[in-house]
């Protein structure tokens, strides 16, 4: 699932309902966010913007919740449990 929050200032409450795929888990989850918006890499900081870990994902049935910070693109991949 790919999910964008273009707020710039505030956390996005994420809910999904997901229909005929029971028992999923989180196999991965990531997003690119930073919290200076002007932030970029360099060569002396190449790794400034990366991706990092998306966490506080629940999953609940068919009932999926996250929390995605201010300005981020976020991966959240889902696989049979």
């Amino acid at each position: 699932m790919f999910a964008l929050n273009r707020e710039l200032a505030s956390e996005l409450q994420l809910e999904v309902t997901v229909r005929g795929f029971d028992g999923l888990v989180v196999a991965e989850a990531t997003t690119l966010h930073d919290a200076n918006l002007k932030a970029v890499n360099t060569r002396n900081a190449p790794d400034r913007i990366k991706p990092t870990t998306l966490t506080g994902i629940s999953v609940d049935g068919g009932a999926i919740a996250a929390t995605l910070p201010p300005a981020s693109w976020s991966v959240i991949r889902l696989a049979p449990g």
